[in-house]
């Protein structure tokens, strides 16, 4: 018996159709089935025995573990369920004939397993029938109803494609002499007529079935690559660091599968699962490449690092906390105006999101129910992977920013300065975390406004100014795009004085048009532009200074010699101080780097060999209009090329990843460029 080919071509005629099953799951969004990853379906048929005629399944295992324990495959259910968050299971099924839907962008879908036993006895039939029966005396009534309508299988023949090859020369000749040679032919049995090439597809049965196209039935699903499929398996099975991710507001709409206007937050977190992925692959095969071309050059064997340790990405869904049947929320449905539905939809399931977080039972159960989501999924997948031992991250996107400065402000020590900014601290009781997380990424946050409004700005200008810490987290980032109209910097909070610019985050793509920390050409020059001008200004001012200064101390001499003079004082009014046109106060200049660490911009309990920076920009493109820039920034991060290098460059700089690889692994062998070096020029030979 064949294994299961796991290359999933369109298969040979002689394929064994007992285990080449493709599983496939229902996404609710598109409803449409999709193929799950390949090695997921081969776990998935080596659970299964089905060697009957009818395909019937025996299970040997009833929930298997698929796509890295994120889901369990319930086959005695045929339901797909999510391991690590709450949402309802999908359907699941198996089947190794497809139809192509008539739409030409929609994947090939399955047919029910009762089918696809039917039309593999209907194909064995014409395998075994003789040349002189017509394909057209073969057909059977299909069982399932496909796109709301019913069909039955038909074998149509398929016209061999006309030869375009010209006869050679040597063969036109042979048949041009047989032609006109008056011998007659040798005598022969004739030879039976070639059996033609045939499809199986599906016919309509109806009322206007004559009307409606035939759908072609492929046998066996054939190119299923899932995308980041490949990358994933080329990582370490098990992941070396957790990252949850915490949404904002609207997810209750957004999250409803008939919801078209922007993705959901599982669908959001599975693309940067994939991105993220996909960038761990890239860098590790750039690395690699480098050390191949050094130990080249060498005439040295070196050790190529491994694959590095998988970054699993997860979603923390928390909106049914006061969406999904609670007092607050019914109250809110009976008081909502009938009209215009659709925007008070809007308005109930989104807006009102940032309205319900203020208040103090409804705060106090989110941030209840989101450490408890995370310290239930970080030891639930600790079970699941003996193996697994590493820190986890936390991303806050939008109010899920302000939730997870929240939660993290929440185990600093008692008396700590963030406890200052903590919403009704008194009232909260410190989470129920695993452990301190290593990163905390604010996307798009409004985090800035919320600690204005709860008195940090006050506290400030009120001379208390310290490290402003959070004890809670290693490091703390504030990624924001410059036209998220949502975001709001941070560091302003943290010092009287002035604030630079917000560090730019570096960019994904390696060239020589970026600077030594990543910046882009046309935004090296844009700074420099900026920089130029505020040189001028303080130029300007600096000489009306001194201006101002000359005046004055000729006017003091004057003063005296009228005195000396028996002159009347006031006689001559004092001169104004001459003005510079355009000339203000001279502003300070900006701080210099030292100066920034003695500030304590950092908001992390451990910096130590890190900028000491809390706000970062995105870089914009060349070509980038703000208003336009301002309907998409604010859900666009986790799409963002840059954004994700910095997450995987990040999490892999704080360690753990030395058995599969990565940052740190490379740290011990001297493979990590030095500060204002980049990775890739340490790899180069001197």
């Amino acid at each position: 018996m064949k294994t299961f080919d796991p290359t999933f071509d369109t298969l040979p005629t002689n394929t064994d159709m007992s285990r080449t099953f493709t599983w496939l799951s229902l996404n609710p969004a598109t409803s449409l089935y999709e193929p799950l990853p390949k090695l997921d379906s081969l776990a998935l048929n080596r659970s299964i025995s089905s060697s009957s005629p009818t395909f019937a399944l025996e299970h040997s295992s009833p929930a298997v573990p698929v796509s890295f324990t994120r889901y369990t495959a319930d086959l005695a259910n045929s339901l797909l369920r999510p391991n690590y968050w709450s949402l309802p299971p999908r359907p699941l099924v198996h089947a190794n004939y497809f139809y192509l839907p008539s739409d030409n962008a929609a994947p090939p879908q399955p047919l029910l397993a009762e089918d696809c036993a039917l039309l593999e006895d209907l194909r064995e039939q014409v395998e075994c029938s003789s040349p002189d029966v017509p394909l057209d005396a073969f057909d059977a009534p299909l069982r399932g109803t496909y796109g709301g309508r019913a069909y039955k299988a038909v074998v149509v023949e398929i016209a061999p494609p006309p030869s375009k090859k010209k006869p050679s020369p040597a063969a036109a000749a042979t048949a041009a002499l047989s032609t006109m040679s008056s011998l007659p032919a040798p005598l022969a049995a004739p030879s039976p007529p070639p059996k033609p090439t045939y499809a199986l597809s599906m016919k309509p049965v109806g009322l206007n079935a004559i009307f409606s196209p035939l759908l072609p039935l492929r046998r066996g699903y054939g190119d299923c690559a899932v995308p980041g499929e490949r990358e994933e398996t080329l990582l370490h099975p098990t992941a070396t660091a957790l990252v949850f991710v915490v949404h904002g507001i609207g997810e209750h709409f957004f999250g409803k599968a008939e919801n078209k206007f922007a993705p959901s937050l599982v669908e959001q977190v599975d693309a940067a699962r994939v991105a993220v992925h996909k960038r761990q692959v890239a860098d590790w095969t750039r690395r690699r490449a480098a050390l191949e071309a050094k130990a080249v050059r060498d005439g040295q064997v070196s050790a190529l690092p491994p694959p590095p340790g998988r970054i699993e990405v997860l979603p923390v869904v928390w909106s049914d906390v006061w969406h999904a049947g609670s007092e607050t929320k019914r109250t809110l449905e009976r008081i909502t105006i009938e009209t215009i539905p659709t925007i008070r939809t809007i308005a109930n399931d989104i807006v009102n999101d940032v309205l319900m977080y203020q208040q103090k039972e409804l705060r106090n159960k989110v941030l209840k129910f989101v450490s408890e989501a995370v310290t239930d999924t970080y030891v639930g997948y600790s079970s699941a992977n003996p193996s697994f031992g590493g820190d986890y991250s936390i991303i806050g996107h939008s109010l899920g920013s302000v939730i997870t400065w929240d939660l993290v402000s929440l185990m600093s020590p008692a008396g700590s300065p963030p406890a200052r900014f903590q919403p009704e601290a008194s009232t909260l009781a410190a989470p129920s975390l695993p452990k301190p997380p290593t990163l905390a990424f604010l996307l798009g946050s409004p985090i800035g406004l919320f600690l204005t409004l709860r008195g940090a700005q006050e506290e400030l200008l009120g001379g208390v100014e310290g490290r402003f810490r959070l004890e809670g987290a290693k490091k703390v980032l504030n990624v924001y795009h410059p036209s998220d109209p949502v975001a709001y910097r941070l560091e302003p909070l943290l010092t009287k004085g002035q604030v630079p610019d917000a560090a730019f985050v570096p960019a994904a793509d390696s060239s020589i048009m970026n600077d030594k920390n990543g910046v882009r050409l046309h935004l090296q020059g844009k700074k420099g532009l900026s920089d130029a001008a505020k040189e001028v200004t303080r130029a300007a001012a600096k000489m009306n200074k001194r201006f101002g200064s000359l005046s004055k101390g000729m006017f003091g001499a004057m003063s005296s010699l009228q005195k000396s003079l028996g002159v009347e004082d006031g006689a001559a009014p004092e001169p104004s101080a001459p003005v510079v046109e355009g000339a203000g106060a001279m502003p300070p200049a900006p701080p210099a780097e030292e100066e920034l660490e003695a500030r304590g911009f950092e908001v992390g309990s451990e910096t130590a060999g890190h900028a000491a920076r809390t706000d970062y920009q995105l870089q914009t493109g060349i070509i980038e209009n703000e208003l336009l820039s301002a309907l998409t920034a604010h859900t666009g991060y986790f799409t963002n090329e840059d954004f994700i290098a910095q997450l995987v460059r990040e999490v892999e700089s704080q360690g753990g990843f030395g058995g599969g690889g990565g940052i740190a692994a490379e740290e011990a062998a001297g493979w990590v460029a030095a500060p204002g070096e980049s990775r890739s020029t340490a790899l180069e030979v001197d």
